[in-house]
């Protein structure tokens, strides 16, 4: 039995979200800026946005642990598909209280299970900042292989970045 669910996220959750960033806005701000000026309102927008308008680029769902609290969030975004390529990239983030508890590398797996089965896509691509260790242990964790670094992929604060590339396969997961 899975200790952790991804479930879509929903008008009311708002607030919820809202909260969760604010409490761990320290320590998501490294690799996550948008969390530093980040308001109710933004956070009421980008709900209505995904829930209300959804365009098929992107997936986004609260992860939720067996006591029904919610944990942090799973996002499937840039969704590519057309005749060769069908994959995306992740993005996911837990709240404070719930690191080391295998919440990420779970929500991971599960997200990989909806993109390969529901999305039909071929790959999963996580991309982590060279120094963002529990990340990599995250992909790892979830079966993810290591592909190589990319090159001025990212620019936070002004500043490039070059993250690791990892991937889950639909053909890794069969």
């Amino acid at each position: 039995m899975n200790r952790y669910t991804l479930q879509p996220y929903s008008v009311e959750d708002a607030v919820l979200r809202y909260h969760a960033v604010m409490e761990s806005k320290d320590h998501l701000a490294p690799t996550i800026p948008w969390v530093l000026d980040y308001t109710l309102e933004k956070s009421q927008a980008w709900i209505e946005k995904m829930v209300g308008h959804p365009d098929g680029t992107e997936f986004p769902f609260k992860i939720i642990n067996d006591k029904n609290e919610y944990v942090g969030e799973f996002r499937i975004i840039e969704i590519v598909t057309n005749t060769y390529e069908r994959f995306a990239s992740t993005a996911y983030w837990i709240r404070k209280q719930y690191l080391r508890q295998g919440a990420a590398s779970e929500a991971l797996k599960l997200g990989a299970k909806f993109a390969f089965q529901e999305l039909k896509l071929w790959r999963l691509q996580v991309m982590i900042l060279p120094d963002n260790l529990n990340s990599i242990q995250v992909a790892l964790k979830a079966g993810a292989k290591y592909e190589g670094q990319l090159r001025n992929q990212w620019k936070i604060n002004d500043e490039f970045k070059n993250p690791l590339l990892y991937s889950l396969t639909a053909k890794d997961m069969a």
